[in-house]
Protein backbone atom coordinates (compact mmCIF):
# COMPACT_ATOMS: atom_id res chain seq x y z
CA UNK A 1 0.00 0.00 0.00
CA UNK A 2 2.51 2.58 0.87
CA UNK A 3 4.69 2.02 -2.34
CA UNK A 4 1.11 2.99 -3.85
CA UNK A 5 0.98 6.01 -2.23
CA UNK A 6 -1.57 4.82 -0.32
CA UNK A 7 -1.74 5.02 3.59
CA UNK A 8 -3.47 2.36 5.77
CA UNK A 9 -6.22 3.08 7.49
CA UNK A 10 -7.13 2.17 11.35
CA UNK A 11 -9.15 -0.30 10.04
CA UNK A 12 -6.29 -1.79 7.93
CA UNK A 13 -3.54 -1.78 11.03
CA UNK A 14 -6.59 -3.79 12.90
CA UNK A 15 -6.99 -6.28 10.02
CA UNK A 16 -3.31 -7.14 9.69
CA UNK A 17 -2.56 -7.03 13.85
CA UNK A 18 -5.31 -9.65 14.28
CA UNK A 19 -3.78 -11.84 11.34
CA UNK A 20 -0.66 -11.24 12.78
CA UNK A 21 -1.77 -12.60 16.18
CA UNK A 22 -3.58 -15.45 14.28
CA UNK A 23 -0.08 -16.79 13.10
CA UNK A 24 1.66 -15.79 16.63
CA UNK A 25 3.96 -13.26 15.09
CA UNK A 26 4.16 -11.39 18.49
CA UNK A 27 6.86 -9.29 17.60
CA UNK A 28 5.60 -7.71 13.91
CA UNK A 29 2.15 -7.48 16.00
CA UNK A 30 3.34 -5.10 18.45
CA UNK A 31 5.53 -3.39 16.14
CA UNK A 32 2.46 -2.68 13.81
CA UNK A 33 0.33 -1.85 16.77
CA UNK A 34 3.03 0.89 17.86
CA UNK A 35 3.04 2.25 14.09
CA UNK A 36 -0.70 2.24 14.21
CA UNK A 37 -1.08 4.26 16.95
CA UNK A 38 1.79 6.83 15.95
CA UNK A 39 0.12 7.80 12.57
CA UNK A 40 -1.66 11.13 12.38
CA UNK A 41 -4.58 9.89 10.79
CA UNK A 42 -5.40 7.06 13.79
CA UNK A 43 -9.20 6.78 15.00
CA UNK A 44 -9.17 4.65 18.19
CA UNK A 45 -11.09 1.70 17.98
CA UNK A 46 -11.55 -1.32 20.15
CA UNK A 47 -11.04 -4.27 17.58
CA UNK A 48 -7.26 -4.40 17.48
CA UNK A 49 -6.67 -4.24 21.42
CA UNK A 50 -9.22 -7.05 21.93
CA UNK A 51 -7.35 -9.08 19.51
CA UNK A 52 -4.22 -8.41 21.33
CA UNK A 53 -5.30 -9.09 24.64
CA UNK A 54 -7.14 -12.40 23.39
CA UNK A 55 -3.60 -13.49 22.22
CA UNK A 56 -1.72 -12.74 25.17
CA UNK A 57 -4.32 -14.03 27.00
CA UNK A 58 -5.00 -17.85 24.81
CA UNK A 59 -1.77 -17.67 23.14
CA UNK A 60 1.11 -16.41 25.76
CA UNK A 61 -0.89 -16.41 29.16
CA UNK A 62 0.89 -12.97 29.48
CA UNK A 63 -1.59 -11.57 32.09
CA UNK A 64 0.84 -8.58 32.27
CA UNK A 65 0.39 -8.08 28.98
CA UNK A 66 -3.42 -8.50 28.71
CA UNK A 67 -3.83 -5.86 31.31
CA UNK A 68 -1.39 -3.74 29.53
CA UNK A 69 -2.85 -3.68 26.53
CA UNK A 70 -6.70 -3.02 28.46
CA UNK A 71 -5.14 -0.03 29.96
CA UNK A 72 -3.74 1.34 26.75
CA UNK A 73 -7.02 0.80 25.57
CA UNK A 74 -8.43 2.98 28.43
CA UNK A 75 -5.87 5.89 28.25
CA UNK A 76 -6.55 6.29 24.52
CA UNK A 77 -10.65 6.77 25.58
CA UNK A 78 -11.75 3.50 23.82
CA UNK A 79 -14.92 2.33 25.16
CA UNK A 80 -13.98 -1.25 26.00
CA UNK A 81 -16.63 -3.68 24.26
CA UNK A 82 -18.53 -6.72 25.79
CA UNK A 83 -16.14 -9.10 24.32
CA UNK A 84 -13.15 -7.18 26.39
CA UNK A 85 -14.84 -7.48 29.36
CA UNK A 86 -14.95 -11.36 28.63
CA UNK A 87 -11.17 -11.45 28.43
CA UNK A 88 -11.16 -9.38 31.38
CA UNK A 89 -12.70 -11.66 33.56
CA UNK A 90 -10.65 -14.39 31.81
CA UNK A 91 -7.45 -12.82 32.35
CA UNK A 92 -8.06 -13.01 36.24
CA UNK A 93 -9.92 -16.09 36.53
CA UNK A 94 -8.17 -17.83 34.36
CA UNK A 95 -3.76 -16.94 34.82
CA UNK A 96 -1.94 -17.50 37.99
CA UNK A 97 -2.24 -16.10 40.16
CA UNK A 98 -5.85 -16.23 40.13
CA UNK A 99 -7.99 -13.42 41.06
CA UNK A 100 -11.37 -14.26 41.66
CA UNK A 101 -12.53 -11.47 43.02
CA UNK A 102 -10.66 -9.21 40.40
CA UNK A 103 -12.85 -11.03 38.15
CA UNK A 104 -16.09 -10.42 39.74
CA UNK A 105 -15.17 -6.91 39.98
CA UNK A 106 -15.38 -6.73 36.26
CA UNK A 107 -19.46 -7.24 36.48
CA UNK A 108 -19.52 -3.94 38.58
CA UNK A 109 -17.24 -2.59 36.07
CA UNK A 110 -19.86 -3.16 33.18
CA UNK A 111 -22.70 -2.08 35.56
CA UNK A 112 -21.09 1.65 36.00
CA UNK A 113 -20.13 1.83 32.28
CA UNK A 114 -23.99 1.99 32.14
CA UNK A 115 -24.40 -1.74 30.19
CA UNK A 116 -25.70 -5.20 31.85
CA UNK A 117 -23.01 -8.16 32.19
CA UNK A 118 -24.37 -10.64 29.70
CA UNK A 119 -24.32 -14.72 29.90
CA UNK A 120 -20.90 -15.40 28.78
CA UNK A 121 -19.14 -13.10 31.33
CA UNK A 122 -21.08 -14.94 33.87
CA UNK A 123 -19.84 -18.44 31.97
CA UNK A 124 -16.39 -17.33 32.75
CA UNK A 125 -16.96 -17.17 36.40
CA UNK A 126 -18.89 -20.11 36.76
CA UNK A 127 -15.73 -22.02 34.17
CA UNK A 128 -13.41 -20.59 36.52
CA UNK A 129 -14.91 -21.76 39.97
CA UNK A 130 -15.48 -24.91 38.62
CA UNK A 131 -12.58 -25.99 36.64
CA UNK A 132 -9.75 -23.48 37.83
CA UNK A 133 -10.82 -23.87 41.49
CA UNK A 134 -12.53 -26.97 41.32
CA UNK A 135 -15.03 -24.94 43.57
CA UNK A 136 -17.97 -26.83 42.53
CA UNK A 137 -20.11 -25.38 44.62
CA UNK A 138 -19.37 -21.92 43.68
CA UNK A 139 -19.50 -22.85 40.28
CA UNK A 140 -23.53 -24.20 40.72
CA UNK A 141 -24.33 -21.20 43.12
CA UNK A 142 -23.45 -18.71 39.95
CA UNK A 143 -25.25 -20.80 37.49
CA UNK A 144 -28.53 -20.70 39.90
CA UNK A 145 -28.14 -17.30 39.75
CA UNK A 146 -28.03 -16.50 35.97
CA UNK A 147 -30.78 -18.79 36.10
CA UNK A 148 -33.15 -16.90 38.34
CA UNK A 149 -31.98 -13.25 36.94
CA UNK A 150 -34.72 -12.32 34.21
CA UNK A 151 -32.48 -9.99 32.71
CA UNK A 152 -30.38 -12.79 31.66
CA UNK A 153 -31.50 -15.09 28.65
CA UNK A 154 -30.01 -18.69 29.33
CA UNK A 155 -27.38 -19.21 26.58
CA UNK A 156 -25.69 -22.30 25.79
CA UNK A 157 -22.29 -20.82 26.65
CA UNK A 158 -23.42 -20.85 30.63
CA UNK A 159 -24.67 -24.92 30.55
CA UNK A 160 -21.29 -25.19 28.50
CA UNK A 161 -18.95 -23.95 31.20
CA UNK A 162 -21.23 -25.99 34.34
CA UNK A 163 -20.61 -28.98 32.34
CA UNK A 164 -17.06 -28.52 32.36
CA UNK A 165 -17.18 -27.67 35.89
CA UNK A 166 -18.86 -31.15 35.99
CA UNK A 167 -16.09 -32.95 33.73
CA UNK A 168 -13.30 -30.87 35.43
CA UNK A 169 -14.70 -32.32 38.96
CA UNK A 170 -15.40 -36.09 38.03
CA UNK A 171 -19.61 -36.05 38.69
CA UNK A 172 -20.56 -36.50 34.61
CA UNK A 173 -23.18 -38.42 36.54
CA UNK A 174 -24.67 -35.23 36.94
CA UNK A 175 -25.26 -33.68 33.71
CA UNK A 176 -27.98 -35.61 33.26
CA UNK A 177 -29.91 -33.30 35.49
CA UNK A 178 -28.74 -30.18 33.39
CA UNK A 179 -29.37 -31.64 30.51
CA UNK A 180 -33.39 -32.02 31.10
CA UNK A 181 -32.86 -28.23 32.50
CA UNK A 182 -31.41 -27.19 29.55
CA UNK A 183 -34.26 -28.73 27.08
CA UNK A 184 -36.94 -27.36 29.43
CA UNK A 185 -35.02 -23.68 29.14
CA UNK A 186 -35.13 -24.18 25.05
CA UNK A 187 -31.47 -24.12 24.91
CA UNK A 188 -30.19 -25.79 21.95
CA UNK A 189 -27.14 -28.38 22.10
CA UNK A 190 -23.80 -26.94 20.54
CA UNK A 191 -20.53 -28.73 19.74
CA UNK A 192 -19.32 -27.96 22.26
CA UNK A 193 -21.25 -28.79 24.80
CA UNK A 194 -21.46 -32.27 23.44
CA UNK A 195 -17.59 -32.59 23.20
CA UNK A 196 -17.38 -31.59 26.63
CA UNK A 197 -19.90 -34.32 27.52
CA UNK A 198 -18.38 -36.98 25.07
CA UNK A 199 -14.63 -36.28 26.96
CA UNK A 200 -16.81 -36.52 30.03
CA UNK A 201 -18.70 -39.95 29.44
CA UNK A 202 -15.15 -41.20 28.31
CA UNK A 203 -13.54 -40.59 31.30
CA UNK A 204 -16.28 -42.31 33.19
CA UNK A 205 -15.61 -45.50 30.90
CA UNK A 206 -19.47 -45.22 29.53
CA UNK A 207 -18.75 -45.47 26.06
CA UNK A 208 -22.14 -45.92 25.40
CA UNK A 209 -23.00 -42.30 26.90
CA UNK A 210 -20.29 -40.78 24.98
CA UNK A 211 -22.26 -42.24 21.64
CA UNK A 212 -25.65 -41.51 22.38
CA UNK A 213 -24.09 -37.75 22.76
CA UNK A 214 -22.30 -37.96 19.75
CA UNK A 215 -25.84 -39.33 17.42
CA UNK A 216 -27.79 -36.89 19.71
CA UNK A 217 -26.07 -33.74 17.94
CA UNK A 218 -26.58 -35.00 14.58
CA UNK A 219 -24.61 -35.33 11.66
CA UNK A 220 -25.33 -31.39 10.49
CA UNK A 221 -24.02 -30.06 13.51
CA UNK A 222 -20.70 -32.46 14.11
CA UNK A 223 -17.61 -29.82 13.66
CA UNK A 224 -14.30 -31.19 13.34
CA UNK A 225 -13.44 -31.07 17.27
CA UNK A 226 -16.57 -33.66 17.41
CA UNK A 227 -15.24 -36.07 15.33
CA UNK A 228 -11.88 -35.47 17.33
CA UNK A 229 -13.54 -35.87 20.49
CA UNK A 230 -15.49 -39.05 19.79
CA UNK A 231 -12.55 -40.74 18.31
CA UNK A 232 -10.61 -40.47 21.27
CA UNK A 233 -13.26 -41.59 23.01
CA UNK A 234 -13.67 -44.76 21.03
CA UNK A 235 -9.92 -45.68 21.29
CA UNK A 236 -9.99 -45.08 24.81
CA UNK A 237 -12.40 -47.97 25.12
CA UNK A 238 -10.68 -49.92 22.52
CA UNK A 239 -13.07 -49.60 19.71
CA UNK A 240 -10.98 -48.96 17.18
CA UNK A 241 -13.65 -50.41 14.05
CA UNK A 242 -16.07 -47.20 15.98
CA UNK A 243 -13.75 -44.63 15.51
CA UNK A 244 -12.54 -45.84 11.93
CA UNK A 245 -16.35 -45.54 11.11
CA UNK A 246 -16.09 -41.73 12.96
CA UNK A 247 -12.99 -40.90 10.75
CA UNK A 248 -14.49 -41.75 7.71
CA UNK A 249 -17.23 -39.75 7.74
CA UNK A 250 -15.54 -36.69 8.83
CA UNK A 251 -13.13 -37.24 5.75
CA UNK A 252 -16.63 -37.83 3.76
CA UNK A 253 -17.30 -33.85 4.76
CA UNK A 254 -14.70 -32.41 2.60
CA UNK A 255 -12.76 -31.01 5.30
CA UNK A 256 -9.23 -28.80 4.66
CA UNK A 257 -6.43 -31.39 4.76
CA UNK A 258 -4.45 -29.47 7.87
CA UNK A 259 -8.04 -30.07 9.64
CA UNK A 260 -8.92 -33.68 9.24
CA UNK A 261 -5.01 -34.82 9.22
CA UNK A 262 -5.44 -34.12 12.30
CA UNK A 263 -8.04 -36.75 13.27
CA UNK A 264 -6.80 -39.23 11.22
CA UNK A 265 -3.13 -38.97 13.15
CA UNK A 266 -4.84 -39.78 16.44
CA UNK A 267 -6.52 -42.69 14.71
CA UNK A 268 -2.93 -43.65 13.56
CA UNK A 269 -1.63 -43.51 16.78
CA UNK A 270 -3.94 -44.89 18.76
CA UNK A 271 -5.37 -41.67 20.38
CA UNK A 272 -4.98 -40.33 24.35
CA UNK A 273 -7.67 -38.92 26.17
CA UNK A 274 -7.82 -35.16 25.48
CA UNK A 275 -7.46 -32.64 28.19
CA UNK A 276 -10.08 -30.27 29.32
CA UNK A 277 -10.35 -27.15 26.51
CA UNK A 278 -10.16 -23.85 28.11
CA UNK A 279 -13.39 -21.63 28.34
CA UNK A 280 -11.99 -18.98 26.90
CA UNK A 281 -10.64 -20.80 23.79
CA UNK A 282 -13.59 -23.24 23.53
CA UNK A 283 -15.38 -21.31 20.66
CA UNK A 284 -11.86 -21.69 18.84
CA UNK A 285 -11.24 -24.89 18.31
Amino acid sequence: MRSLGIRPTSVTYGTIVNALCRVSDERFAEELFDEMEAVPNYKPRPAPYNSLMQFFLSTKCDRQKVLAYYNRMLARGIQPTMHTYKLLIDTYATLDPIDLSAAEGVLDTIRHSGQRPEAVHYASLIHAKGCALHDLAAARQTFDEVMANPEIRPQPCVYQALFESLVANHVVTETNDVLQHMALKNVEMTPYIANTLIHGWAMDQNITKAKAIYDGLGKEKREPSTYEAMTRAFLSADCREAALEVVQEMLSRGYPPAVSSKITEILNYGGKPAGDIPFHQAAMV
